[in-house]
């Protein structure tokens, strides 16, 4: 289990760089294509300030993963109940109390990120398990990313057509008369519809962890055991 974190994080990583690429090219991109100035510059400060957060992701999303295929869900719950206002609060601290606004924003993105790994690592050291999922770095972690490949690019593929098209609505936004005004709409049309479709996901992988155990039932399986502590 250790080395397959590790393979995952690896792999992870490894495509955070020509992302982080892009990210930064971005702002460079918008001004050619005759973006404000004004407009391009925020996109370049925002982009530095939340690019920590795609890394932290890289090591965090794998392990959260991981305790879900071990059935610990209940601690990543409980990880979510501290996340939610803590994250509020650092929002408002950020955004309004320090008025840093779009700045604020993005600080509080790589803050979260931060906070959901450093509360995964403590449950997993604290309970015991870090020996069974955390464990010093291997080459065999260099190994086996072809398996990756063949299962996550078509997973991304059909994950990234939704995000692109509500990237391409936000670039269309800011060729308009008043584009801070236009790109703010889009930005907060997109987090309402995230909220309000947040629900149908939950009830969506609710089902299909009862339909893989019900299949596993049928079979007469075994369920796969969560990692004992050590």
């Amino acid at each position: 289990m250790p080395i397959l974190y590790q393979r995952t994080a690896l792999f992870l990583l490894a495509h955070c760089i020509p992302i982080s690429a892009v990210m930064l090219a971005m702002p460079g991109l918008l001004s050619m294509a005759g973006q404000d100035t004004e407009l391009a510059s925020m996109v370049q400060l925002f982009i530095m300030y939340v690019l920590p957060g795609v890394f932290l992701e890289a090591l965090s999303r794998p392990l959260s993963r991981i305790l879900v295929a071990q059935r610990l869900a209940a601690p990543l719950m409980a990880i979510s109940m501290i996340e939610v206002p803590l994250n509020m609060a650092i929002n408002y601290l950020l955004v309004i109390h320090l008025d840093l606004q779009y700045l604020g924003a993005a600080i509080s993105l790589s803050l979260a990120a931060a906070l959901d790994l450093l509360l995964m690592v403590a449950y997993i050291v604290g309970s015991g398990r870090s020996s069974s999922l955390l464990a010093m770095p291997s080459r065999r972690a260099f190994r086996g990313w072809w398996n990756l490949v063949r299962l996550s690019y078509p997973a991304c593929f059909m994950k990234c057509a939704e995000s692109w098209a509500f990237t391409i609505m936000t670039l269309a936004a800011s060729f308009l008369p008043n584009p801070q005004v236009a790109v703010a709409a889009v930005g907060l049309a997109y987090n309402v519809y995230g909220v309000l479709f947040i629900s149908f996901v939950a009830f969506s992988m609710a089902a299909c962890v009862q339909v893989r155990f019900d299949r596993f039932r049928s079979r007469g399986s075994a369920l796969p055991r969560p990692m004992p502590p050590t």
